[in-house]
Formats: C-alpha cells, sequence, structure tokens
C-alpha cells in the first residue's frame, strides 16, 4: 500500500493519534493527517480531528463468494462499508430457513431492513412480532432491540442499512438479556 500523499515525504510523517475518528489509519503531516489508503485528509479544528473523505464515484459489484457466516446465525456480505463514506453502510443478509438470529442492538445507529426475497418475522423494540415480505421495510432505531426468524422454504434475503455506518464497536449482542432494565425495548 502506497502510504505516501502527493507532496509529502514519507520520512516526514508521523502515526496517526489515538484522538483520531475511528476504524482510519492515519499519518499526519502538520495540521494534516492523511487516511491510509483512501484519498481524503484530515484537519484539526476546534481541538478536534474531522476527516475529509474525498468520496468518490463507484459501483460496487456484489461478490457472493465474500459472503462470511457471523455468530448472529446469519450471513453476511458488506457492499458498501468503508470509512470515506461515514455516514452509511449497505449489507446483504441471509438468513437459512428455520433460523432466528440472536437478540442484538446497535449503538448509536439505525439500522433499516429491506426485504429482497423470502419471508420472515421481526421482532423489534416493545412491538409484537411482525411478518415482513418482499418489499418490506423494517426501521429499527438505535439501541433497540431486534431479531429476525425466517419463516419461509427458502432463504430469508434483505439489504441491512446503517446510518452512520455499521462498526463493530456498536454491536451488542444481548441474546442472554434481550430485555434491558426490566423494560422490553
Amino acid at each position: 500500500m502506497n502510504t505516501e500523499a502527493p507532496g509529502v515525504n514519507s520520512g516526514d510523517l508521523t502515526p496517526g493519534r489515538a484522538d483520531m475518528p475511528a476504524g482510519l489509519d492515519f499519518v499526519q503531516d502538520g495540521n494534516q493527517r492523511v487516511a491510509l489508503g483512501f484519498d481524503s485528509a484530515v484537519d484539526q479544528s476546534a481541538g478536534t480531528w474531522q476527516a475529509r473523505a474525498l468520496m468518490k464515484e463507484t459501483i460496487q459489484r456484489i461478490n457472493l463468494g465474500a459472503e462470511f457466516y457471523t455468530s448472529e446465525q446469519c450471513y453476511i456480505i458488506e457492499l458498501s462499508n468503508t470509512p470515506d463514506d461515514p455516514d452509511a453502510s449497505i449489507a446483504r443478509a441471509r438468513v437459512a430457513p428455520g433460523v432466528t438470529t440472536r437478540w442484538h442492538r446497535l449503538i448509536g445507529a439505525t439500522e433499516r431492513y429491506v426485504i429482497l426475497e423470502g419471508s420472515g418475522r421481526v421482532e423489534v423494540g416493545s412491538s409484537p412480532p411482525q411478518d415482513v415480505s418482499i418489499g418490506d421495510v423494517v426501521v429499527i432505531p438505535p439501541s433497540c432491540r431486534q431479531r429476525i426468524t425466517n419463516i419461509g422454504q427458502g432463504d430469508l434475503i434483505f439489504l441491512a442499512i446503517c446510518t452512520p455506518r455499521f462498526r463493530l464497536q456498536l454491536y451488542e449482542d444481548i441474546e442472554n438479556h434481550p430485555f434491558p432494565y426490566g423494560s422490553n425495548a
């Protein structure tokens, strides 16, 4: 990976510090930091570091071979989840027939499920279980408990769209404690 920013000698760069935005690796050149592997810069203003990612237009093709199994009991393909697009992420989730994902929540992120194939039963917050099918959108506020069951004969496939983007540190498995503080939400 080329770690040199245009016009900056790598000998002049120092590693980023812990006060930088989570999820990015940086080098510093004076008051500017350059995100490694991305066309972006970070400036210090008002005592905090703010990323100025230079997002580029792109078409991201689905790679079915990139699918991985999670401890949540579903399969995921990250379609769009990069530090240069911090406002949102999109993943394709697949739940096998008869499987229920683990109770979990995302701290600080809203998640939306867009059902693409199959049928399921979603449980969100204190709402009663609801059946969902192709075209339905499930809106899950930040820190709201959630899980989904595939009630169909084939795979349940949906997009999981997170705002801001999904990062592992936002995920909390609450399978053993789905009702925090004595409530349903």
